[in-house]
C-alpha cells in the first residue's frame, strides 16, 4: 500500500529560500507561510492547502509515530500508509468532521479572503482586539490595533460603498407605524360610529315612549308631528334615505353633547348605512361644545372664521362644528359625515331638470 499522494507532515524549522508562495528548504521540504513551519512533499505535488489553509486538507494523527499528516479532500474515506512510519490508516470521511476543517483553526485572516476570493465570493474582514469596556466605537480603537482585509474586487470606491450602506441595510430598523385602520378613521359621536348598520341603529335605541310609541322614530314608519321633527323630505324613501331620531319631541328629553342638551339629534341613513350624524346645540354653548371635540378628535384640520368653522376631517370622514348665532337665535351644528356615503345620498338628491 502506497503512502498517500499529496500528503504532508509537520517538519522541523530550517534554512528556507523563498520561491513564489512557498519557501522552500534544501531538502525539499516546503513550508507554508500561513503555518510558519516546513511541511515535507512526499509527491512533489504544489502544498495548495497549505497556501490557503481554508477546507482545502484533512488533518489526522497517526496511530502509530504520532505524527500529524494532512491529506487531501479528495481522499476522504480512503485507507493508504502513514508517511512516517508506514502505518496503515484510514482517512476520516468530511462528515466525521462535522463539516468544518481542522486547518481553519491554523489559517490567517488574509488566507481566508484569499479562499473566499477564489471561491468568487466578495468578503471584508474587520479586526480589533475585543473591547474590554465593551465599546465597539471603532473611533476608540488605536490605527495599530484595527486591521481591514478585503478580497481583491473590493475597491476604494466599492469599500465607501459598502461601508455607507452597511449601516442602512443591518442597522437597527425603525418600526413600521401602523396607520389607523378604516373603521377608527370613521368618526363618532356618543358610541355611534359612522356606518353603523340602520338595524344595529335600531337594535341599540329601541324602547317604548311615552303613549307606547315604539322608539327610535324613523321617518320610514313615523308620521305626522313625529316625521316632521325628522327634517325628511319626499324623496328620502324613493333615494333609500331614511332620517331618525332617540327621542320624542313632546317627552322633552333630547341628548346631550359635552354635557350640553341638543336641540336635535338627527342620525341619517342611506341604504342602511350611517352616514350623518347632526348635532343641533345652543350657540352660547359653543365654546362649551368646541373644546370637548378638539379634546375627543384632536387639533382641528382647518378653521375659518366667517363662518366660525372648526373641521377635522381624513380620507374617509369629517367633522364640522359650525357657531350659530345668538341674535338672531340661531343653533351651533355638530355635524358628522361618511364621505362616501354622503357622496351617495347626494348623487340621489332630485336635480331641477327632473321635476319640470
Amino acid at each position: 500500500m502506497a503512502a498517500f499522494p499529496g500528503a504532508v507532515s509537520l517538519f522541523k524549522r530550517g534554512v528556507y529560500t523563498k520561491s513564489g508562495r512557498a519557501w522552500a528548504r534544501a531538502d525539499g521540504a516546503v513550508s507554508c507561510p500561513a503555518r510558519g513551519g516546513a511541511l515535507i512533499l512526499r509527491d512533489g505535488a504544489p502544498p495548495a492547502a497549505c497556501l490557503f489553509g481554508v477546507s482545502m486538507a484533512i488533518q489526522i494523527e497517526c496511530p502509530g509515530c504520532k505524527a500529524t499528516i494532512h491529506v487531501a479532500d479528495e481522499l476522504a474515506g480512503k485507507q493508504g500508509k502513514c508517511v512516517q512510519c508506514g502505518h496503515k490508516l484510514t482517512v476520516p470521511g468530511r462528515a466525521s468532521l462535522g463539516g468544518l476543517s481542522p486547518t481553519l483553526f491554523e489559517a490567517t485572516p488574509e488566507s481566508m479572503i484569499r479562499e473566499l476570493h477564489r471561491r468568487q465570493q466578495s468578503a471584508l474582514l474587520l479586526l480589533f482586539p475585543m473591547p474590554a469596556d465593551g465599546s465597539y466605537d471603532l473611533d476608540n480603537v488605536p490605527d495599530a490595533e484595527l486591521k481591514c482585509i478585503a478580497t481583491e474586487d473590493i475597491s476604494q470606491p466599492r469599500f465607501v460603498q459598502l461601508v455607507a450602506s452597511f449601516a442602512k441595510r443591518f442597522g437597527p430598523r425603525k418600526k413600521s407605524v401602523v396607520g389607523p385602520t378604516l373603521e377608527e378613521q370613521l368618526y363618532q359621536l356618543k358610541g355611534d360610529r359612522l356606518g353603523m348598520s340602520f338595524e344595529e341603529f335600531k337594535e341599540k335605541y329601541a324602547r317604548s315612549g311615552e303613549g307606547g310609541l315604539k322608539l327610535p322614530l324613523c321617518s320610514d314608519t313615523a308620521w305626522g308631528a313625529n316625521k316632521a321633527s325628522l327634517h325628511s323630505e319626499p324623496w328620502h324613501k324613493q333615494a333609500g334615505i331614511i332620517n331618525a331620531r332617540v327621542d320624542l319631541p313632546i317627552e322633552d328629553n333630547s341628548p346631550t353633547v359635552a354635557g350640553v342638551k341638543t336641540e336635535l339629534l338627527l342620525y341619517q341613513f342611506v341604504d342602511g348605512k350611517l352616514f350623518r350624524i347632526a348635532a343641533f346645540l345652543p350657540t352660547d354653548h359653543f365654546h362649551v361644545v368646541s373644546e370637548a371635540a378638539i379634546k375627543k378628535y384632536g387639533p382641528v384640520t382647518r378653521e375659518t372664521q366667517k363662518p366660525r368653522q372648526l373641521v377635522w376631517e381624513n380620507p374617509v370622514a369629517t367633522v364640522v362644528l359650525t357657531r350659530g348665532t345668538v341674535h338672531p337665535r340661531e343653533a351651533s351644528i355638530l355635524e358628522l359625515s361618511h364621505n362616501q356615503l354622503a357622496e351617495l345620498a347626494a348623487s340621489r338628491t332630485p336635480t331641477a331638470a327632473a321635476d319640470i
